[in-house]
């Protein structure tokens, strides 16, 4: 097989544009991780219902019927909210992402039965819905800051908006850690770059990849295919950020 690598810079119209030119063919299958933005899967419906082999991975469509490898998003989610009530953090805020993705979807479930569990009172007004980048999490902090009744923890979506938080933290005089815990989730190498250095669920990045591949490599060579969904197991990896 050959690969052909499409970007679309993030952008749920660059998606759309670079699937509408695709001809059923003119690939073997798909790998795809979608877009933060994708709100729309029909034309990777549409591609599926025509027999193309679609395995997405990582951000992944939320009530389509195919083939999925992701991360386990609602445990790793539970296990970084526990942590920071184990560090002595009560009032927890969660800035995620869009809410029609399935890890979107699945974090904050795994961020509200940790709290339940601990019997850790939560506010509406801590859960947070943007988007992915680091501007978006400087923005959801800076909101949450202005609260009445702020947090003094944040479980971000990603490392970038953990960041974001971060720097929205800095801008107020906040000690990062004695005043505000936060921790993020993918394990980015910047996390042991930022001050201080930053707690964060670590993805299984590689064994995603390859399962990925695996798994579209398999449908390709059946005549039929039943979509089937691997999730794989993170770790948490703890430095300064939660460190009171």
């Amino acid at each position: 097989f050959n690969l052909v690598l499409y970007i679309s810079d993030d952008n749920a119209a660059s998606e759309c544009a670079i699937l509408r030119n695709l001809t059923i063919h003119s690939v073997d299958g798909l790998l795809v991780c979608l877009s933060s933005d994708t709100t729309d899967y029909r034309v990777f419906k549409e591609l599926i219902d025509e027999g193309l082999p679609i395995v997405f991975f990582d951000r992944v469509p939320a009530g389509l019927e195919t083939s999925k490898v992701v991360q386990d998003d609602y445990n790793g989610a539970y296990l970084a909210t526990k942590h920071l009530i184990e560090k002595g953090y009560t009032r927890i805020a969660h800035i995620t992402g869009p809410a029609e993705l399935q890890l979107t979807e699945k974090r904050l479930a795994g961020f509200l039965a940790a709290l339940k569990d601990h019997q850790v009172t939560g506010e509406p007004g801590w859960i947070v819905n943007s988007g992915f980048s680091q501007a978006h999490g400087f923005e959801d902090t800076e909101y949450l800051l202005h609260l009445e009744n702020r947090p003094d923890a944040i479980f971000a979506v990603n490392d970038r908006k953990a960041i974001g938080a971060m720097m929205a933290c800095k801008k107020s005089g906040i000690a990062i850690g004695a005043q505000m815990g936060i921790v993020g989730f993918t394990n980015d190498p910047v996390c042991e770059v930022v001050s201080p250095t930053l707690s964060s669920m670590a993805e299984p990045a590689y064994e995603i990849g390859r399962k990925s591949c695996e798994l579209l490599l398999k449908h390709i060579r059946k005549d039929t295919f039943r979509g089937e969904e691997i999730v794989l197991s993170g770790e948490l990896i703890v430095r300064k950020s939660t460190l009171k």
